[in-house]
């Protein structure tokens, strides 16, 4: 092969070569980040009670279920820790730290219809309301 040819064919390599890089480039997905969520009480927890409006219900004045939600951080946990559900026993604890998903913080919003909290705030598992709520007591339900 004269090297006129050779230099041709070591040419329409590097080309095809890059091509073909660039077309695996277009088909392969992109690696994705997972999604940050917060499981601080005052800047993670805090703001998915808020955003959802459980403080409507449970606050104060209507004090729903004998448990104020509309309070400060530090107040929330004391609150959600010492539980206010009526009939505790029959619904179960705001926060399980044993068994995490079994806490009504996380149950009552997902399910809308266990023990009549009505609405479903939560549309799935997959809700990072959920995730957040959930993840916080899972990580001991920590102050911050």
């Amino acid at each position: 092969m004269s090297p006129s040819n050779r230099a041709f064919v070591a040419t329409a390599a590097l080309v095809l070569a890059a091509c073909g890089e660039a077309s695996l480039e277009q088909y392969e997905p992109a690696p994705t980040q997972p999604p940050v969520t917060d499981f601080t009480l005052s800047t993670g927890v805090a703001p998915v009670i808020e955003t959802n409006g459980c403080t409507s219900c449970h606050n104060a004045t209507l004090f729903n279920s004998q448990l104020d939600l509309d309070v400060e951080p530090q107040l929330l946990r004391q609150n959600l820790l010492a539980g206010g559900a009526r009939e505790a026993s029959s619904y179960g604890q705001d926060i399980n730290i044993d068994f995490p998903e079994q806490s009504l913080l996380v149950l009552a919003p997902l399910t809308g219809s266990s023990f009549a909290h009505n609405p479903k705030y939560f549309g799935d598992v997959d809700d990072p309301g959920y995730v957040t709520l959930l993840g916080w007591v899972t990580n001991g339900a920590p102050e911050d």
